[in-house]
């Protein structure tokens, strides 16, 4: 089912991309899935196209202040408490 195999992705994917990629891989309507921060990846796991997402979230620590986030090629990290 991959029509561009045998290659390194350097695109942005998070694990909350798994459900709606899976449902939509197995027949779903990737519209009906609500409330969800997950898109759908197959079209950039299968076809090598860019992927949808732009933004991923990569920590929050309430407790310690340090957080980070990657735009693109940009990424930002807090370090609150030092």
């Amino acid at each position: 089912m991959l029509k561009s195999s045998g290659r390194v992705s350097l695109d942005l994917m998070h694990v909350s991309d798994w459900v709606p990629t899976l449902y939509g891989l197995a027949g779903g309507d990737t519209s009906k899935l609500t409330d969800l921060d997950g898109v759908d990846m197959w079209d950039t796991i299968s076809k090598g196209e860019s992927s949808p997402r732009q933004e991923l979230l990569h920590n929050i620590h309430p407790s310690g202040g340090e957080a980070a986030m990657r735009y693109g090629q940009w990424k930002i990290v807090v370090n609150a408490s030092k």
